[in-house]
């Protein structure tokens, strides 16, 4: 069991219960962001899991490629990267996808040795404050995938 708190023990179980996707679903459903993902790194940024509250039964996206995505910044500093609008964000001013990502909140998941194994992360195309989202348990829930070959990486 991974889980210390309330909401973890409960994307834990519908982890355990429903998938994945269910378990995302949760996850998404404690914010006011559209989608909720995780990802994996190889030449392209590859989706392994992902749930869109607005089209719940759509399951993936297309591989993206690396300079389109706010999760290299996760990945290259191996910790949580938020923006709340990246037309706003300076770091992101030559960015691809600021135009059609406005909104991110990614942290990195580890396996139990430490390597780094992709990201999950909220996003959305309208500006969002990440400071609705519980870091701590988007940390949580990243180490309770990293465990126990939960991700198919």
């Amino acid at each position: 069991m991974c889980a210390t708190t309330d909401h973890a023990s409960a994307f834990e179980t519908l982890l355990e219960a429903e998938g994945p996707r269910a378990a995302l679903g949760y996850l998404n459903g404690l914010t006011e962001f559209r989608y909720t993902g995780v990802f994996r790194f190889e030449r392209e940024v590859l989706c392994v899991y992902y749930f869109d509250r607005e089209q719940p039964a759509q399951s993936s996206i297309a591989a993206i490629p690396m300079a389109a995505t706010y999760c290299s910044y996760v990945r290259r500093g191996n910790g949580v990267f938020t923006t709340a609008d990246a037309l706003l964000d300076p770091r992101l001013q030559d960015h691809a996808a600021r135009r059609d990502v406005r909104a991110y909140c990614g942290v990195p998941v580890f396996d139990p040795a430490g390597a780094f194994l992709g990201t999950l992360c909220h996003f959305d195309n309208l500006p969002r404050d990440p400071r609705q989202i519980d870091l701590g348990l988007m940390q949580e829930v990243a180490r309770c995938l990293g465990r126990g070959g939960r991700l198919p990486l």
